[in-house]
């Protein structure tokens, strides 16, 4: 259950995070908030997630983390 639960607090504070951009969160601020490291970021552009480069930082969706992490959360129900 912790990891569902952890799982569930990185998904409120995703979709609470209303940074200078909106709707898009940066790699770095999601790394923090995923625990995840900048490797498994990599893997899921190569893999299609989409993102956008801005200089030299990518940006993401916000609702497509929160749609990786409900299906994440689909599959192990």
């Amino acid at each position: 259950m912790k990891v569902k639960d952890n799982k569930e607090a990185q998904l409120r504070e995703l979709m609470n995070g209303k940074g200078p951009l909106g709707a898009y969160i940066s790699e770095h601020d999601a790394r923090r908030i995923l625990k995840r490291s900048t490797t498994w970021f990599w893997e899921l552009r190569k893999g299609g997630f989409p993102f956008t480069k801005l200089g030299g930082e990518n940006f993401y969706r916000i609702s497509d983390f929160v749609e990786l992490l409900e299906r994440g959360f689909a599959k192990k129900r």
